[in-house]
Formats: C-alpha cells, structure tokens, sequence
C-alpha cells in the first residue's frame, strides 16, 4: 500500500556533502531491483527521530516519489540527481517493506 509522507529538511542533519537526502533523516539509493524485475529507489537509514523517521518512513521502504517526481526505473545517478534538487520539503510516496 502506498503512503504519503511530508519530510522538512534539517540543515544540521546534513550527515555527509555526498547524502543530499541525510538533511531529510534518511538515505535513498535508487537502481535496486525488485523481486519484479522492476528498478526501485530504498530507503538504507533513517535518522532516529529525524524528519523521515517522524514522518513513518523506515529503512527499507521502496520511494516510489520525491517531491512529485517518479524513482521507479531510474538509476542510481538518476535518483541522486532527484534527491540533490529537493526544497527544504519534500513529499515522499512510499511503500513499507512491511507492505511489500
């Protein structure tokens, strides 16, 4: 089952300059494949308490979204390029691993 879920950036959560996302509380990486065949953005971590984890996303859970824009069949530098371009919030459509 599909979720939304609005995430606000944390400037002081910006972990790493290489996880763009990590100002979210989470970390994305994209070009994984499914038990579909299809390619899939996941979710590696979450930030305890952090935006994302406030917000119900939890390691694991395939971005189906960010910020109005499809990660489903999209390479690795693809959805870094996605996630480098979001605003200080961004809506995320997830799907919990628990759903899958």
């Amino acid at each position: 089952m599909e979720e939304r879920a609005r995430v606000a950036s944390i400037p002081s959560l910006n972990i790493h300059p290489l996880f763009t996302a990590a100002g979210f509380g989470l970390r994305v990486v994209g070009g994984k494949t499914g038990t579909d065949g299809r390619t899939f953005a996941y979710v590696m971590w979450t930030v305890p308490d952090g935006p994302a984890a406030k917000a119900g996303v939890q390691r694991g859970d395939k971005v189906l979204e960010w910020g109005g824009v499809s990660l489903v069949d999209r390479s690795f530098e693809e959805v870094v390029q996605i996630t480098e371009r979001a605003d200080d919030v961004v809506d995320l459509v997830i799907e919990h691993a628990a759903d899958t």
